[in-house]
């Protein structure tokens, strides 16, 4: 009766486990599901009062981007997506010269470089907790 009641517990868990944040087959957190499509972030911002920017340039890089900027007070995300590995190198090192010391998170996971002011703002864009994933610079 003890192996059963163990057997259904571990089921239990493992289900209520399923859906948390997407994952590979193998477990590992998928990197871009980490944050949410552009559309979705967007919405998310507006909802809580931002003003967004859309851009297509980083100053200082000779880049085409996908670029979001909200803006609320002094709170901000500044997001771009769909970046080559050696464009977020270049977006990312320039975000570390750019922003000041007292922001919440810099990071640089594959496609996407995110800044982000403080932690309501980055839990309010629909960013996944990140810990361990890319690149990463956070005050905590």
């Amino acid at each position: 009766m003890n192996r059963f009641m163990a057997l259904v517990l571990s089921l239990i868990c493992t289900l209520s486990l399923m859906g948390c944040s997407k994952q590979s087959q193998t477990g590992v957190p998928i990197k871009d599901a980490q944050v949410p499509e552009k559309e979705i972030l967007i919405e998310n911002m507006v909802a809580n009062g931002y003003t967004i920017t859309e851009q297509t340039s980083v100053d200082g890089l000779a880049l085409t981007v996908d670029r979001v900027v909200a803006e609320k007070g002094n709170s901000f995300i500044d997001i771009v997506y769909g970046l080559t590995d050696e464009e977020a190198n270049k977006v990312f090192d320039l975000y570390f010269e750019i922003y000041p010391d007292d922001y919440y998170a810099l990071s640089r996971d594959g496609s996407f470089v995110y800044c982000v002011s403080d932690e309501n703002t980055f839990y309010i864009s629909g960013i996944a907790d990140t810990t361990g994933i890319g690149l990463q610079h956070a005050d905590n």
